[in-house]
């Protein structure tokens, strides 16, 4: 496909969007999976129009014939783009990318989305006091995590004391995210937390809907097979690290020993 045909269907499209919310009523769902597909195309398109021309030269359209491109008048205003622009392009989209078995990975490692939230229940794994629902501080102030449910219960649908509770995994920052939804992170660095909660499939499908454990190929509605939903009681999210949502990197890795410690405490233990 040509950049004219790639130009003409992300125009068709975007009408066909706004006809299936306005006459179809799509679902939300629906109509955020067909955006954030379109926006791809158009990420893609604008990425080989700029690379194409020079960036101190007027703006031209790559692939189109002779007579087809900006009219003489436009050529005559100023219609030179800022030498960041491409940079902020870049920084705007999502950076992981399909493997051949259609996983998203970058520079070979699987990733995940992620979200942040602020709960102060013990949890899914049972981190508080016995006969109550109050989460240890600890469960509120370290770094702890909320992953959708198939990674919780490792392929099951427990909601309770799921089998990978206590795990502990490494995120590191791509430098994306999904648009609209977060920012890029002041903070790249990678940081370990510990699975002590769960992000159901149910009222959270956007973000928790995977059908399937890691390796199934069965996304959230954004691409991601994983999800991790950060505790941010006390801002050990927002404020300390400076994560807004990032797209992340994850590994499964052993627990340092002070959260090991922690997990014991748990009534999943």
């Amino acid at each position: 496909m040509d950049d004219v045909d790639l130009a003409a269907k992300f125009i068709t499209c975007t009408r066909l969007l706004k006809c299936g919310i306005d006459k179809h009523r799509w679902s939300r769902n629906i109509a955020l999976s067909t955006l954030r597909q379109i926006t791809e195309g158009f990420v893609f398109l604008f990425g080989r129009l700029y690379t194409a021309c020079p960036q101190q030269g007027d703006l031209k359209f790559s692939g189109l014939p002779s007579g087809q491109g900006a009219s003489d008048g436009a050529r005559a205003r100023d219609r030179r783009l800022p030498a960041d622009f491409s940079v902020g392009l870049a920084l705007a989209e999502q950076k992981c990318r399909r493997d051949s078995n259609g996983i998203l990975r970058y520079n070979g490692q699987p990733c995940a989305s992620t979200t942040r939230y602020d709960d102060g229940h013990r949890g899914a794994c049972g981190c508080g006091p016995a006969n109550s629902d109050v989460p240890f501080n600890w469960n509120l102030a370290d770094y702890v995590t909320a992953p959708n449910q198939k990674f919780f219960d490792d392929g099951g649908m427990s909601t309770w004391c799921g089998r990978n509770c206590g795990v502990c995994v490494k995120l590191t920052p791509t430098g994306g995210f999904v648009p609209g939804k977060g920012r890029r992170p002041s903070n790249m660095n990678p940081k370990v937390f510990m699975v002590t909660n769960d992000c159901p499939i149910a009222d959270n499908f956007e973000w928790c809907g995977q059908s399937g454990k890691p390796g199934t190929n069965q996304p959230n509605t954004h691409g991601y097979e994983v999800h991790f939903d950060l505790q941010n009681n006390r801002g050990q999210i927002s404020n300390t690290l400076g994560w807004d949502n990032p797209e992340c990197t994850w590994e499964r890795v052993g627990c340092p020993s002070y959260l090991t410690n922690y997990y014991r405490q748990c009534e999943c233990h």
